[in-house]
């Protein structure tokens, strides 16, 4: 026992805080710069020294505080408040990766005694699969169905993205039984050493595969980081090397028994030993003489299939029969009953693990508060002499000796507040480092989620975000100076704010930029211990989008009117953002790259998987994980793993696309993605995030596209779970076919090399060539563009009666002269391209103007275009814009107002306005203004936007609907009845052709020509005012999707092969004229619902 009595110490403190001397010199040389002339008195009896040393004293008492253990100063006054920091067993761990990692995976199964994995590429395609072959402890048909089910459970919630599951292999057991002459010593129970002896033998023949607790790893030694590694495993850790010693072998060598044997203290020799196969051995591998004195095998060196692997026999009845036994020199015989009882205590070679109840380090004892925030002003610190704690002043300051002293006392309270105000962060230094509770933020991040969504704010979400934005926690807090004379003197202390919150409002006020830039830079801190490093705001386009809500925003609430809000609202969101990231982290750390668990009970919500929640939470996304998103204005996206896709349908070419590659499919409309800048950003950060070994593809889709995508993408998910979920078990050949067709579309949607030809592009082609009675002005124009890209030099013929076979002779040319090397072009160069650009040069180009092709086309881009901004008024707008450059003379009329709701309506309107320019003899309008020029000069302004090329969904799944049939007869048929439906008039339709470009053509004929030429251009069009053959293909497509998805009537008639998969139409837009972006329908079984978008997008 130390009897030595404490002493303090007088060594110089390493905290320059607690060194007074040190701290009274730095005060002495401020006061030497700011004051060198006017106080030159630095001695201890001088006043002003006096109160220096104080504040030194103090001081040093704050910094004392500041050195209590970092557990203390964490533990906050109340229980339950926010979490300090994650448990190693939440950020540590990461889904499969490597092999071992499977191993583990499947290894923390409680039957399973051992697993080798073997991780392989499949022969036609890129895609990853992962085999197991599987020992369990007891081997009965039962427990391999039920382990069997586990493991393709736990693999689809821990696989790496794009690895698919094999084949899982139960081994067939080879028993092996030793034959040993032993000389024993010290033997005092016979049987419990033999039961030794021979587990020894069993576990070196099947080794265990030994589970540790994370405190007994600690003990040995390993750091946490090295022991929380791998997926997360709940009944025990693994070493790698345990791993390595139960590495699946075909061959069993005596030399490993042997040395276990040598090192047993009761054996004092081996005196012959030999290997005698049981019963499952593969004699045949062992035919040589004298293999079984030094070598088994029990397995195929050449022959993969068979799975083999030895186990000690000791339930067999010849078990014994080659055992010779000596102790202390003299023969011993095993009686019956020492055999039983040997073969009852080697069953423990057959018994499961019994982990313990938990493997994980426990946590953290809880550390006692410590009141340190409470602050004793430095008044009381002073000399009596100072009489600064006297009660005097509580009353009238009637004396000037009264007043002298109250102006003292104000002096020294700037640096009590201050002082005070320091004590107080002790109080919100725990909550700085904690993890940020949701209660604070998630509804503010709730409501701007509905901002980037471009959804409107009623009152009462306004009244809410006020209300949570005056609550956001502080990071700096005061509080009220007490039990001091005089100080009712020096503040406003009749209102209770002061004595509830100090100065808090004049330190930092609610809902400020200094509010919240601190907040931000906390989370900052908390975050780059993740090594995560948030985006610019800037290139996030906050700043652009809550623009447009600061107006409903303002209210008389805020604390900070004269601040501005759009910047506080940009700080806000980028606290949210910094908020959600760390609060989820321990999810989308530990699963960086994890797929999506296909074998969910909602897939419509786990298809999202932790690597696209990680992926849109660091880009700041509105709506990670909903579905759907063709109704809303919603940020979020599809990921497509490729290698699940992988069909027999597909050509080997097409699946060794998919097996690695990685497909994103997103909205182009949302208020963000319409940008280029933002879309090039998000490439670029879903490539970063992305393994590097996977290509990265991103798909931009528009309403129609996405609806389509949507629901076919859905019908996959319901069928492709189904699949998996049945696979070992009863599979369905018809739900199997099913997902190969669905399959089939969606691998040919993101193989295909091009994007389809708009419908206005063959529109403008097809229209010129009927007007002009001939497709030679066609293929001039396209010949012309073929030589732009080709050069003069290049001689080119394009021919063909019919845009479908100038289609195929254009695709050919450019395929012949890329083949031969001629003239390479370059790869943005295809047949799409150059119509697109024929067609341009026909509509844009003055010269080429026919008054009854180009309102067909005007009319298709007016209509189309009010129905993509839900509203006619930015095309009256322009059209007013139009009507007053179309005016000589100033001043001009701007009183101009378009009526109308459709085409023809605004046509009208313009002609009536144009009317009412009576000029007289000369006319106040421009040469050759009519109400057709200007609608045609209004519709040009669009027509780059509507030619581009569209993704080719609609076409993948005609064409695969009409391959199917094998004269597209089906789809011709549902094409008429769509067209009965939205024609104008009773008539008799005649859809023709045989492959996709050729029904698109005629379909395009059928509507934009089906009126005798006589009719005025006012009238012109049975077809509602933007209707034109892509929004056919739309609903065609549609309606196959549902036709592909819903299940046969055999697969209902007996319920016990009843398909299990709820198959529901995801909501979907439908086309309705003359403008509406969507309707609603009663929902039925044969009719699905219909959703109206919530709102419109905001452009930036």
């Amino acid at each position: 026992m130390d009897n030595q009595a404490q002493q303090l110490t007088n060594a110089v403190p390493n905290n320059l805080g607690q060194d007074l001397a040190q701290l009274r010199q730095q005060g002495i040389a401020r006061i030497q710069q700011f004051a060198p002339s006017t106080w030159t008195d630095h001695n201890r009896f001088d006043p002003g020294i006096t109160l220096l040393e104080v504040l030194v004293y103090v001081l040093s008492d704050l910094s004392y505080k500041l050195d209590y253990p970092v557990a203390q100063l964490l533990t906050q006054a109340q229980a339950g408040g926010s979490t300090k920091f994650y448990e190693p067993e939440q950020v540590l761990f990461s889904h499969c990766v490597t092999e071992s990692d499977y191993r583990r995976l499947i290894l923390d199964l409680q039957d399973v005694k051992n697993v080798h994995v073997n991780i392989r590429q499949l022969a036609d395609s890129n895609t990853i699969a992962v085999d197991f072959n599987v020992l369990l402890y007891v081997e009965d048909d039962g427990k391999k169905a039920a382990v069997t089910e586990q493991i393709n459970q736990a693999f689809a919630r821990g696989r790496c993205v794009n690895h698919v599951l094999g084949d899982i292999v139960f081994y067939e057991i080879s028993k092996i039984n030793v034959g040993m002459t032993l000389a024993l010593r010290d033997v005092d129970a016979l049987v419990p050493l033999l039961i030794e002896i021979y587990t020894l033998i069993g576990r070196e023949i099947s080794p265990d595969v030994t589970k540790y607790t994370a405190q007994q790893l600690v003990n040995k030694g390993l750091r946490v980081g090295d022991i929380y590694q791998g997926p997360r495993l709940e009944h025990g850790f693994v070493l790698d090397e345990e791993l390595n010693k139960s590495a699946y072998s075909v061959r069993l060598f005596s030399s490993n028994i042997l040395s276990t044997l040598h090192e047993h203290k009761h054996i004092e020799q081996v005196q012959a030993f030999h290997f005698v196969n049981g019963e499952g051995a593969q004699n045949n591998y062992n035919a040589q003489d004298g293999y079984e004195f030094w070598q088994v095998q029990f397995g195929s060196d050449d022959n993969a299939q068979i799975v083999n692997i030895a186990q000690l026999g000791f339930e067999e009845a010849e078990f014994f029969k080659a055992l010779n036994l000596y102790i202390d020199g003299q023969p011993y015989q095993l009686s019956d009953t020492e055999q039983a009882q040997i073969r009852d205590g080697l069953t423990i070679l057959n018994r499961p693990y019994l982990p313990p109840q938990s493997s994980y380090l426990t946590a953290l004892p809880a550390t006692p508060h410590i009141a340190l925030s409470e602050y004793h002003s430095l008044q009381h610190e002073m000399p009596d002499v100072f009489a600064l704690t006297e009660q005097v002043l509580n009353g009238r300051i009637d004396s000037e000796k009264k007043a002298q002293l109250l102006q003292f006392k104000g002096y020294l309270q700037l640096f009590d507040q201050v002082l005070a105000d320091q004590h107080k962060q002790l109080d919100i230094l725990p909550d700085i480092l904690s993890l940020p509770q949701p209660s604070l933020f998630e509804v503010l991040g709730k409501i701007q989620d509905s901002m980037l969504a471009s959804e409107s704010l009623n009152s009462e979400q306004v009244q809410l975000f006020w209300q949570k934005a005056l609550a956001l926690p502080h990071s700096q807090l005061s509080q009220a100076l007490t039990g001091l004379s005089g100080i009712e003197h020096l503040l406003d202390t009749a209102s209770h704010a002061y004595w509830q919150q100090g100065m808090q409002q004049t330190l930092e006020s609610d809902f400020s930029i200094a509010q919240l830039t601190r907040l931000n830079q906390s989370l900052d801190h908390l975050l780059a211990r993740f090594s995560e490093r948030p985006l610019d705001s800037n290139l996030l386009k906050y700043k652009d989008v809550f623009s447009f809500y600061v107006a409903s925003l303002e209210d008389e609430q805020d604390p900070c009117p004269k601040e501005p809000l759009l910047e506080r609202l940009v700080l806000l969101r980028q606290y949210v953002d910094k908020c959600r990231l760390l609060t989820e982290l321990s999810e989308l750390g530990q699963n960086r790259c994890r797929g999506y668990d296909y074998l969910a009970s909602n897939i419509q919500h786990s298809q999202c998987s932790s690597m696209s929640k990680g992926m849109m939470r660091r880009l700041g996304f509105s709506h990670p994980a909903h579905m759907p998103l063709a109704t809303h204005n919603r940020e979020s996206f599809y990921l497509v793993e490729g290698s699940l896709l992988k069909s027999s349908a597909l050509d080997t070419q097409q699946n060794a696309q998919l097996g690695r590659s990685l497909f994103f499919v997103l909205p182009n409309w949302t208020t963000r993605f319409a940008t280029s800048e933002f879309r090039q950003l998000t490439e670029a950060k879903l490539r970063e995030l992305a393994p590097l070994h996977m290509p990265v593809y991103c798909m931009w889709l528009d309403r129609e596209a996405m609806s389509t995508f949507e629901r076919l993408y859905y019908g996959w998910l319901n069928y492709f779970s189904q699949a998996q979920k049945v696979r070992f078990t009863q599979p369905s050949s018809s739900s199997k076919a099913i997902q190969q067709q669905l399959s089939k579309i969606l691998g040919d949607f993101f193989t295909a090399p091009a994007a389809a030809p708009s419908s206005l592009t063959w529109l403008t082609l097809s229209v010129w060539a009927r007007v002009r009675k001939t497709w030679s002005p066609v293929r001039q124009e396209i010949e012309n563009e073929l030589t732009k890209q080709l050069g003069e030099d290049v001689a080119v013929e394009v021919e063909g009666e019919s845009l479908n076979e100038i289609y195929s002779n254009v695709d050919g040319i450019i395929k012949t002269v890329n083949t031969d090397g001629t003239a390479p072009l370059s790869p943005e160069v295809n047949v799409n391209t150059v119509l697109k650009a024929a067609a341009g040069e026909f509509y844009l180009d003055s010269e080429n103007d026919d008054a009854q092709a180009s309102w067909q086309i005007t009319t298709l881009i007016l209509a189309r275009q009010a129905k993509h901004a839900d509203s006619w008024g930015e095309i009256k707008a322009l059209i007013v814009d139009a009507l007053i450059k179309s005016q000589k003379n100033e001043p001009r009329r701007r009183d101009l107002v378009i009526e109308g709701q459709s085409v023809h309506e605004i046509y009208q309107s313009v002609d009536e306005i144009l009317a009412t320019f009576d000029g007289g003899e000369e006319s106040p309008l421009k040469e050759g203004t009519s109400a057709y020029s200007i609608m045609r000069n209004s519709a040009q302004y669009y027509f780059p936007d509507f030619i581009e090329s569209l993704w080719p969904i609609s076409q993948i799944i005609m064409t695969h609907q009409g391959e199917t049939d094998g004269d597209w007869g089906d789809v011709k048929a549902t094409i008429v009845e769509q067209l009965k439906q939205y024609a104008g008039g009773q008539y008799d339709f005649m859809v023709s052709g045989n492959t996709f470009n050729e029904v698109y053509e005629s379909v395009l004929n059928t509507i934009f020509v089906n009126i005798s030429e006589d009719t005025s251009l006012e009238e012109r069009g049975s077809f509602p005012d933007g209707f034109s053959v892509d929004d056919i293909c739309y609903l065609t497509a549609q309606h196959y999707i549902d036709e592909i998805c819903r299940p046969s009537i055999s697969d209902h008639v007996d319920r016990s092969k009843r398909l299990t998969i709820g198959y529901t139409p995801l909501p979907y837009l439908r086309p309705l004229y003359p403008l509406s972006i969507s309707t609603i329908n009663p929902s039925s079984s044969e009719q699905p619902k219909f959703i109206v978008a919530h709102s419109k997008p905001n452009r930036i």
